[in-house]
């Protein structure tokens, strides 16, 4: 399942560079809510992989803008979290993310 996601979200070498093998089941039930276009409220457990299943979408949404978007363009997605330790752990999942993105 995690090749068929990456395929939909454009995003490549997930496993070999993030070490991902396969989905949580957060992932396995919203991913598609999400990429359906509908807004999502996911609550569970830290470690579930909640951060990847809102990041992947938010990731590949943003790289299929054409033109391609740049800073002066403005903010097009905001992510709200709790405390700044998080803020932090989601920040780096967003760079590993891009890096290992394929949308470019």
């Amino acid at each position: 399942m995690l090749g068929h996601m990456c395929a939909v979200l454009q995003v490549s070498n997930l496993d070999q560079n993030l070490n991902l093998q396969k989905l949580t089941v957060v992932q396995k039930k919203a991913l598609p809510v999400i990429l359906s276009g509908k807004d999502a409220l996911i609550r569970s457990q830290t470690g579930s992989g909640k951060t990847l299943t809102y990041a992947l979408p938010i990731v590949e949404a943003l790289q299929a803008v054409r033109p391609k978007i740049s800073r002066a363009d403005g903010v097009r997605a905001i992510v709200v979290v709790p405390t700044r330790e998080l803020a932090l752990q989601t920040y780096e999942w967003f760079v590993k993310l891009v890096k290992v993105s394929a949308c470019g």
